[in-house]
């Protein structure tokens, strides 16, 4: 098959560090180049990936520094390729919702008659700020959004939406077993949390659940604002408590064993659900 994937724009594919979505996207086309599908990748121009790479703006947009906020570029991004999967002859286009500016995928593929699909990588509302901030835009994109052939990650994942969106099926994320294998130690006793550090992404029910239990708890990831790998541990300010983010590598081998093997892994409100792929890794861990 001749296959169209366009992906975010935000982190580059795959990602260097944090990034779900992306590194989703990367393995899925790895592994449909590796069976004979002819496959394209829209994405920013610093991807690396066997497929045949179509860029329109040169780096990541985080890595080039623009904010969330700033959707000037991102709707650049997408437009130009639709615009380019138009005036193709693919035999289906796979999208992905990832953030906000996603959104705008709906109305650029209203008129598309190429077969596609969407992913939805991640949770409504997408008109939010990470202060909280909660728009009402979402409902607006309905217009367009309920004609577009949906895939959820998870039976959840496709309960939880209160839209009418045109759900076709679910399809559980795919990774590398190859790099995602169980390591038979011990486990220790502690909890472990993974994840952006933001309030919708639930480090503070991680916290309380190790109050509650008095189990020590390890924090590790990003502190929110995607900082550079040589960068060190930061305060996420809006827990109560002064914690830090321990580093923590989020691609290959790397990723577990810098972190042990925690007894229990949270991943409250996994937004991807990439990476409660632990469980497969850490033998009796629990992904809560």
């Amino acid at each position: 098959m001749k296959i169209a994937h366009i992906a975010p724009p935000w982190f580059t594919v795959p990602p260097k560090n944090y990034g779900g979505t992306e590194s989703v996207v990367y393995h899925l086309i790895e592994e449909q180049v590796a069976q004979g599908h002819d496959v394209t990748l829209y994405a920013s121009g610093d991807a690396q990936t066997s497929a045949k790479l179509i860029s329109f703006i040169p780096r990541s947009l985080i890595d080039s520094g623009v904010p969330w906020q700033s959707h000037l570029k991102a709707y650049y991004h997408l437009h130009k390729a639709v615009d380019s999967v138009k005036k193709s002859a693919f035999d289906i286009v796979h999208l992905h919702l990832s953030s906000s500016s996603d959104l705008y995928l709906f109305p650029l593929m209203a008129d598309l008659e190429i077969p596609r699909v969407m992913t939805l990588h991640s949770r409504f509302p997408f008109d939010s700020l990470p202060n909280g901030w909660t728009g009402d835009a979402d409902q607006l994109y309905m217009e367009w959004a309920t004609s577009m052939p949906m895939v959820a990650i998870s039976e959840h994942a496709r309960a939880e939406v209160i839209y009418q969106l045109h759900f076709v099926g679910v399809v559980y994320h795919g990774l590398p077993m190859d790099q995602y294998r169980p390591v038979g130690k011990k486990r220790r006793d502690y909890f472990a949390w993974l994840g952006r550090c933001v309030p919708e992404k639930g480090a503070h029910l991680a916290i309380k659940a190790a109050q509650d239990t008095g189990v020590p708890l390890v924090l590790a990831g990003t502190s929110g604002k995607h900082e550079g790998e040589d960068q060190p541990p930061q305060p996420c300010p809006w827990l109560s408590q002064s914690y830090s983010m321990g580093r923590a590598l989020w691609h290959g081998d790397d990723r577990s064993d810098g972190f042990g093997l925690p007894g229990h892994l949270f991943c409250p409100r996994c937004r991807t659900g990439a990476y409660c792929a632990w469980e497969d890794r850490l033998p009796g861990t629990g992904c809560r």
